[in-house]
């Protein structure tokens, strides 16, 4: 159905931005993954059920899905995305706060840095372990 369709586009969108030469070079970008990342429960278990499922309800019952070597990534994605916090320079303050399209636009354009200390987290085992995760959904919604 629709939702299972929805599932397997996300998770084929995962896989090929989880391909090292696609891999974030800015907090925008990683945000946009951690964020696109943290919506695979959700369409896995609306998938597998057929109905609708809320991002906070998918997390413990998605959970019992995957081993804990499997699931402990989408832990530190979820850790990542909390901690995630800049502070932006004066004008990148400015234009973040600033509403409507150009302002919107402006923002993608301005590349602030992954801070060192979680480009550090940002390990070629990291990005792995998303990438098995992704799969583990597809064999998930194979076999269901």
């Amino acid at each position: 159905g629709l939702f299972r369709e929805r599932a397997l586009k996300h998770i084929a969108r995962m896989e090929d931005l989880l391909h090292p030469r696609l891999r974030p070079k800015n907090m925008f970008r990683l945000k946009s993954l951690l964020s696109e990342f943290m919506m695979l429960p959700v369409l896995l278990l609306q998938a597998k059920d057929g109905k609708g499922c809320s991002k906070r309800e998918s997390f413990t019952a998605a959970a019992g899905l995957f081993g804990s070597d499997t699931w402990s990534v989408m832990e530190e994605v979820s850790a990542i995305r909390r901690e995630g916090k800049y502070v932006p320079g004066p004008f990148a303050g400015m234009v973040l706060k600033r509403p409507g399209y150009f302002f919107r636009k402006l923002r993608r354009r301005i590349p602030v840095p992954i801070p060192r200390t979680l480009k550090k987290k940002l390990s070629d085992d990291f990005y792995r372990r998303m990438a098995v995760f992704a799969s583990e959904c597809r064999l998930l919604l194979r076999t269901s």
